[in-house]
């Protein structure tokens, strides 16, 4: 996967040895799931962008996410955030809502 590519995938790909190559979903038991794997440079601003059409005023949505850093323990390569960032269709510069992660370390497991 090259910088700034993003995939759906059952299982991380063997792509790089600093990866957690070869596994599935965090979901235990569940090993027919899929997930989207994102390999973003350090500099990347905007890494997955979709517009969501037909939603109902009144009506409450839920957003949410299970994040992970790809890369293991001593590699120390920048760690990833993620933010969530919800704007208006109607007015683009307006933001309706954002929440931003803590910074997503590395680990001798994939967790």
């Amino acid at each position: 996967m090259n910088d700034e590519t993003f995939a759906i995938l059952n299982k991380i790909p063997s792509m790089w040895s600093s990866w957690f190559n070869g596994v599935g979903d965090h979901t235990k038991g569940d090993y027919k799931d899929y997930m989207i794997v994102i390999n973003a440079k350090s500099t990347s601003d905007i890494i997955f962008k979709t517009t969501i059409n037909n939603l109902c005023i009144g009506t409450r949505y839920e957003l949410s996410l299970y994040g992970a850093n790809l890369n293991r323990a001593g590699t120390n390569y920048d760690k990833p955030n993620v933010s969530f960032r919800i704007q208006s269709a109607m007015y683009p510069n307006i933001t309706l809502a954002e929440k931003t992660s803590d910074y997503m370390n590395e680990y001798n497991t994939f967790t």
